[in-house]
């Protein structure tokens, strides 16, 4: 019963992140993972990995094509777990980054992380390296991704109490 409450309360985070995002600040949400079974995939030659989210941010040069994880936690006692669980993103991240980066070229794409607490990870952190390379804590991985996924990854917190209004902005 409390797994399916969860499901339930990070379904509403992904559509109040696509209403936010869709309404608020006129991106084009494409897919979610709710829309079927393969959606907000994006498949490699060696590895599928499923998102969130995939949207677009509308630009003159052409836009950034968004791929986004949203995890809903409502005690700050989560802190850890999202902090492993941003650490998988940022393995995820890395698995697409070549495939991505030659799809949209080096200025049109961005890995966006959104949670319902701050979890002690910060934008001033994803953009060193050197944090970066301690927390993938893999050490066949190339500084020159790295340095490319640290100009690509970002961090935002939609608190709980935004999620119903954004709800409501969705179903106008």
């Amino acid at each position: 019963m409390s797994g399916e409450f969860g499901g339930v309360k990070g379904k509403h985070l992904v559509f109040a992140v696509c209403a936010l995002f869709e309404r608020g600040l006129g991106f084009r949400v494409y897919e979610t993972c709710y829309d079927g079974p393969e959606t907000a995939t994006v498949v490699t030659e060696n590895d599928r990995v499923r998102f969130d989210i995939l949207m677009k941010q509308e630009t003159t040069e052409g836009g950034v094509h968004y791929f986004c994880e949203c995890k809903f936690r409502s005690s700050i006692k989560a802190k850890s777990e999202l902090q492993s669980e941003f650490k998988d993103f940022v393995g995820n991240a890395l698995k697409v980054l070549h495939y991505v980066k030659r799809k949209y070229t080096e200025d049109h794409f961005c890995f966006l992380f959104v949670a319902t607490i701050p979890f002690d990870i910060w934008e001033e952190n994803i953009s060193d390296v050197e944090y970066l390379r301690k927390l993938v804590d893999n050490p066949n991985i190339d500084l020159n991704d790295l340095i490319t996924l640290s100009n690509h990854l970002k961090i935002t917190i939609v608190p709980r109490w935004l999620i119903k209004p954004l709800l409501r902005l969705a179903e106008v």
